[in-house]
């Protein structure tokens, strides 16, 4: 993946910053970004975490009845239950959006690409210490009591 920086458009204050987001055409790599505007890289396609994630997914009494589709966005909802907290604490969200440097909104009116992600500018890939330290059953209901939350 190619982490490209980008101009956005906040769309509560409409400040204009830069943030790094995953290149659009770098199918299942993901940028998951959290309140405190930490990044973190996820290659949802070499994460055995995310496929065990998944597999609880199907698993669940009221996700499993979805279409593929419904159930991915369930996933999406839920995976940060399985990663580990940016320094500050908060969990690494997909499909969450970089912070406002004015107003601290996740809300983005518009973005585009401005360059290359300079070399300096390293994101590090997303953590499961916590996860990988739980039994199965464990790992389990946390999935499952994020869904039950989720639905609700």
């Amino acid at each position: 993946m190619t982490p490209t920086l980008f101009s956005l458009k906040c769309e509560d204050c409409g400040g204009i910053f830069t943030a790094v987001l995953a290149n659009t055409g770098s199918y299942g790599e993901l940028i998951l970004y959290s309140r405190a505007g930490n990044a973190a890289w996820l290659n949802a396609l070499e994460d055995p975490v995310f496929d065990e994630v998944t597999e609880l997914v199907k698993a669940h009494p009221d996700a499993g009845k979805l279409d593929d589709v419904d159930q991915a966005t369930v996933l999406h909802a839920v995976f940060s239950v399985a990663c580990d907290p940016d320094p500050e604490h908060h969990r690494y969200v997909i499909g969450g959006m970089p912070p406002c440097p004015n107003c601290k909104s996740q809300k983005i009116e518009s973005w585009e690409p401005v360059g290359a992600l300079p070399a300096e500018r390293s994101i590090p890939h997303v953590t499961h210490a916590w996860w990988n330290g739980l039994s199965p059953e464990e790992k389990r209901s946390t999935v499952h009591q994020a869904i039950d939350h989720y639905l609700l």
